[in-house]
């Protein structure tokens, strides 16, 4: 009754190594696929690995295609004087990216008086 309580020692040992070796072969074979797609990727879009690293060149490209834009501040409505005693009302504050020359062209048209006034 014994020998159906003892574990099978050499199969264990057997697909354990097994388990190993298929797992290094699959992880062999994650890294080269890796190292194709980088290579396809700077391939594709002319660029070194040390470019691709490098946010900064694409932050100050991205700023100067924004040069003709400024951040402006544009306040919402007035609103009435607060009472005694009542909390001050928050004003809606906005932040837009306009082009100055639309802004320009914006307010322009707001301040020209209507026609057939």
């Amino acid at each position: 009754m014994a020998r159906y309580d003892d574990l099978n020692t050499k199969m264990i040992a057997y697909w354990a190594i097994l388990s190993i070796i298929i797992l290094i072969v699959l992880l062999q074979l994650l890294q080269a696929l890796c190292y194709n797609m980088v290579s396809w990727t700077e391939n594709k879009t002319g660029r070194t690995g040390s470019e691709v690293g490098k946010p900064e060149i694409y932050k100050s490209e991205q700023l100067e295609r924004l040069n003709g834009y400024k951040k402006e501040k544009v306040e919402g409505d007035r609103l009435p004087a607060p009472k005694e005693g009542d909390p001050e009302p928050k004003k809606d504050v906005f932040y837009i990216n306009i082009p100055i020359e639309r802004a320009q062209e914006i307010i322009l048209k707001e301040l020209s008086p209507a026609p057939g006034a």
